[in-house]
């Protein structure tokens, strides 16, 4: 509110931010992805955690209709303005293939039209304050991170909702609160 003027209108000071000629587009990314807004440290710390033993796969939106499908190890970095198309496909990616593993990151933007597929489709979701390392302040809004996990060969079959990811989301959901 403060970048893009509106914090300022309420004591009559017109002329910051998009009031002030200021593009209002450019204070609310919603065409950017995580990867784009922030580069050092995210990738880093993706890396450090998912695909142990080989790098992970960044998908470009071209590769979110064929490689995202068939590839072990992706993580899909929509942007908010995309990120329910980008879903779209990775529930049937889920779908066609539960063998993989898959990992989603979108800024917490338009969650009205993306936030309960996300939920539907990955096991574990969880949201990186601002602030830390890997998401600074000056992102404005925190960081969605869905895990979307392989089936397993037992009963329950899928870990959503089972006690390991249950008690690892209680944990996370804590983490927030002290230090991330």
């Amino acid at each position: 509110m403060i970048l893009q003027g509106t914090d300022g209108l309420s004591r009559g000071l017109v002329a910051e931010g998009a009031l002030g000629s200021e593009d209002f587009l450019s204070c609310v990314p919603l065409h950017l992805s995580a990867v784009e807004r922030q580069p050092t440290g995210l990738e880093e710390w993706v890396s450090s955690w998912f695909g142990i033993g080989h790098s992970p796969r960044w998908l470009t939106p071209d590769d979110w209709f064929g490689l995202g499908h068939t590839e072990d190890a992706c993580v899909w970095t929509p942007p908010p303005a995309a990120a329910d198309a980008a879903l779209e496909q990775l529930a049937k990616a889920v779908h066609k293939r539960p063998h993989l593993t898959r990992l989603v990151i979108i800024p917490r933007l338009m969650t009205a039209l993306w936030r309960k597929m996300l939920n539907k489709i990955c096991d574990l979701v969880f949201t990186i304050p601002l602030g830390t390392d890997i998401w600074s302040n000056l992102q404005c809004e925190p960081l969605v991170v869905g895990l979307s996990l392989p089936l397993c060969r037992h009963a329950p079959w899928r870990l959503k909702g089972s006690a390991l990811l249950v008690g690892v989301e209680r944990e996370l959901h804590g983490l927030q609160q002290a230090d991330f």
